[in-house]
């Protein structure tokens, strides 16, 4: 009798401590990269999911929605966002449903033109010298052959 209470105690916190996951297939981000002033977003899933990107304060500044190809894989390039800063931004994916959320950091850094100054009167100075030396020149060549 004793041995049946014993194997009951032991099935019962065996079964009370042992946690069972489902395996769920949300959406994951394989890659995420800013390039010519565009952010791409690659990565798996399946159904349609949603695409969020949150700003450097956390705040959500571009969202929309991405359905993936017969293989499960999704692609997708966001326009041009203006207002964007050098810094990390935040994209996260998820169900339609909002379930199963995953996140991936993208690095911005933004292009800066070089500072150029305005040459012209650089240009209009030369420019008038040159075309005082041709006129100086052909005056004495005509002075010459007078």
């Amino acid at each position: 009798m004793k041995k049946i209470y014993f194997l009951i105690a032991f099935l019962s916190i065996f079964i009370l401590t042992t946690n069972v996951y489902a395996e769920t297939n949300g959406p994951i981000i394989t890659n995420a990269e800013y390039k010519n002033e565009k952010i791409t977003v690659k990565g798996t899933g399946t159904g349609r999911i949603q695409l969020v990107l949150f700003n450097l304060d956390n705040s959500p500044i571009y969202m929309t929605t991405v359905m993936p190809e017969g293989d499960g894989d999704f692609s997708i390039t966001l326009p041009k966002i203006d207002g964007l800063t050098d810094g990390n931004y935040k994209i996260k994916v998820a169900d339609y449903n909002g379930e199963h959320i995953n996140e991936k950091t993208v690095s911005v850094k933004l292009e800066k033109n070089p500072a150029t100054g305005d040459n012209i009167m650089i240009s209009v100075i030369i420019g008038g010298l040159c075309i005082l030396g041709i006129a100086g020149c052909i005056i004495l060549i005509k002075k010459k052959l007078v």
